[in-house]
């Protein structure tokens, strides 16, 4: 899905692995629909990534040749002080942007999670809402998992920390991208200590940020010389 637009979307310091394929062919399926879809997984699971790279595939001159629909898009970053009559506001307003001459809103909201536990709690009125996906195409970015109630009346696509081996694919084609030389076996020792640094921190039950995304930055900048 990505290859016919790899040159005009895809960075040159990012490599598509199997992640980023599999979530952007389900949210361009879904979004295209007008199909919720909900991406949950940890950080540096290529969630953000992906949804990027989806709304640069919407907005290239050769979209619309592929059959895929114009978007207006529009960003709630959910938090902990969120409250339900802001999400309703903005629901609104992007079911406003669809059109039928083939265009379509879309409603990203980012940490899911963090509304989760908001005083409020604004996502007791997401399944509501949900119901009637006809008005607006719609994503969610969660790190955690979510209520049984919005994720019930979306496409969720739960992704795990990346294993050793795709760490080291995705670690050697980045660099290949790149055109940077790096050797497996010193991509590999890498890999293994990214994996106990997160192991041990998990076990010490330490709050933490350090996922996959910082082990790909690591790489580019050991052998960027």
């Amino acid at each position: 899905l990505i290859d016919p637009f790899e040159k005009d979307v895809v960075p040159r310091d990012c490599a598509i692995n199997v992640a980023v394929e599999e979530n952007v062919f389900v949210l361009v399926t879904a979004i295209a629909n007008r199909v919720p879809v909900i991406l949950i997984g940890p950080p540096g699971t290529s969630k953000s990534l992906s949804l990027s790279l989806v709304q640069s595939i919407f907005t290239t001159t050769d979209s619309k040749e592929h059959g895929l629909p114009r978007i207006k898009c529009r960003t709630y970053q959910g938090s902990e002080s969120s409250r339900s009559e802001e999400l309703c506001s903005i629901y609104e307003d992007v079911s406003r942007m669809s059109r039928g001459d083939g265009e379509v809103g879309l409603l990203v909201v980012e940490e899911l999670s963090l509304m989760q536990l908001a005083r409020a709690n604004p996502n007791k009125v997401l399944h509501t809402l949900l119901e009637d996906s006809s008005k607006c195409a719609f994503v969610g970015l969660s790190n955690h998992s979510l209520d049984g109630a919005p994720m019930s009346r979306s496409i969720v696509v739960f992704r795990p920390e990346a294993e050793e081996k795709q760490l080291l694919d995705t670690a050697q084609a980045v660099r290949k991208r790149l055109g940077l030389v790096a050797h497996r076996d010193e991509c590999e020792k890498l890999a293994k200590a990214h994996l106990r640094a997160v192991a041990l921190l998990r076990a010490l039950d330490l709050p933490h940020t350090y996922g996959s995304r910082s082990f790909f930055q690591l790489v580019k900048l050991l052998y960027d010389r």
